[in-house]
């Protein structure tokens, strides 16, 4: 981050990372649903791959340089500490907005994908290092898992069109031009997401600096929660707008992109020593979100005001218990 602002400065920052932000989401989500159907692809495909992707550039480029800078284990806490707020509370703030239908192929198919990635991240880790190679092996997983979303998630029969209200008017664009004009869109929408998500953690730094509020509180709530800002504005956007398959896929993607490509790059880049406490602790934490997540979609294939409830609640104990950890 830059020196530290004048009061006034940080609070015009924080305003505009919030216009940016609610701005750049509400585009990424309107251009990534059309764009989904332009290319007859499932919305949900295009969530856990675009969207997905483009929320976790955050959390990438603070792990690999957290790595390079010789401080691996805040790389593996942020990937950890992410996937466990994307499942707890993104996904649980975006069903409190609206509650999210999800198939029972989320919850048989794409959840436990998920729950194996962390697995076998895990497995990797029990003897408490990450090396090169294994980093390699996590990273070019990604590419399997690109593959199988694009061959899974092409539907047999074209889409519909999008809404009007999503598209330029009838003859604004021609037809052939309107995939570009959608991808178009996505693209200025993430870039949006992603400047005004820097801002806001930029502005609220400094204002808690100025107000006197220490480093580690800022570093264990500020810097932690602001990388997840894109995934948290994307989710919601699209369970307002309607768009569950992609609030879903966005997060289900975001874990994963966060295990192989966040992960993988971080230790590839430099070996990666895992603490005790992350393996007894932390990683134990994100593997029981996951799991608990299966059954509930399983179940009522949706995601309530009542499920987002408790997982927001979930949370905030873990929060909770960080932050009395740092205290103590």
């Amino acid at each position: 981050m830059p020196d530290q602002l004048h009061p006034l400065i940080a609070i015009v920052l924080v305003v505009l990372g919030l216009v940016l932000t609610i701005t750049g989401s509400d585009q990424l989500v309107r251009g990534a649903a059309s764009l989904a159907r332009r290319l007859g692809l499932s919305s949900f495909v295009i969530g856990v791959t675009i969207v997905a992707f483009g929320t976790s550039a955050p959390e990438l480029f603070t792990s690999v340089r957290a790595s390079l800078d010789g401080a691996g284990g805040l790389g593996v806490g942020n990937v950890v500490g992410s996937n466990i707020a994307n499942i707890c509370f993104i996904l649980g703030v975006a069903a409190l907005f609206r509650p999210i239908a999800a198939s029972r192929t989320i919850a048989m198919r794409d959840a436990p994908i998920v729950l194996g990635v962390s697995l076998i991240a895990t497995a990797m880790m029990l003897n408490q290092s990450l090396s090169r190679l294994e980093g390699g092996a996590l990273f070019a997983g990604i590419v399997a898992y690109i593959w199988y979303n694009l061959k899974a998630g092409r539907p047999d029969t074209p889409q519909p069109p999008p809404p009007e209200s999503d598209l330029e008017p009838e003859n604004a664009t021609p037809p052939t031009d309107r995939a570009f004009v959608s991808s178009l869109r996505t693209t200025i929408g993430l870039l949006g997401l992603l400047a005004g998500s820097w801002l806001l953690v930029w502005g609220s730094v400094d204002l808690a600096l100025s107000m006197g509020v220490s480093e580690i509180v800022i570093g264990a709530t500020v810097i932690a929660f602001g990388t997840s800002v894109p995934e948290l504005a994307a989710s919601i956007q699209a369970a307002i707008r309607k768009e569950s398959d992609i609030a879903i896929g966005n997060i289900l993607g975001s874990n994963v992109f966060n295990l192989l490509v966040v992960l993988g790059a971080a230790a590839a880049a430099r070996p990666i020593a895992i603490s005790s406490e992350m393996l007894t602790i932390h990683i134990p934490a994100m593997l029981v979100t996951i799991a608990i997540i299966i059954p509930i979609i399983a179940s009522r294939s949706r995601i309530g005001r009542i499920e987002g409830g408790v997982l927001v609640s979930l949370y905030l104990v873990y929060a909770g218990y960080l932050f009395i950890s740092a205290l103590m």
